[in-house]
């Protein structure tokens, strides 16, 4: 006799998605594909466009520029964007941004 393990009670599609992230430790990588999406509004298409790579890893935002006039620029706005992403993501996920 084959033991079934499935629970006959039904959840919310949002928790079974968030238990499979957590389960497979997927939650990083879809904050990373949130963040990549929402960066062309947060920073503007010019500065996207001049971003080469955005990597997040223990809860820090690591962003490759291709310019040092825009590095300084986007360090003087880091906390402002680092407030519009948590905003975004709906918790404090990022707790620091680092430009390189």
């Amino acid at each position: 006799m084959k033991y079934n393990n499935r629970k006959t009670e039904s959840a919310p599609l949002s928790e079974i998605i968030e238990v499979f992230k957590k389960k497979y430790h997927l939650t990083e990588a879809f904050d990373i594909k949130n963040i990549k999406n929402k960066w062309d509004d947060i920073v503007g298409i010019e500065i996207s466009d001049l971003t080469k790579q955005i990597f997040l890893k223990q809860d820090v935002l690591y962003v490759k520029v291709v310019s040092a006039p825009l590095k300084h620029q986007l360090m003087y706005n880091k906390d402002n964007i680092k407030k519009q992403l948590n905003d975004f993501l709906g918790e404090e996920k990022i707790i620091n941004i680092v430009f390189l």
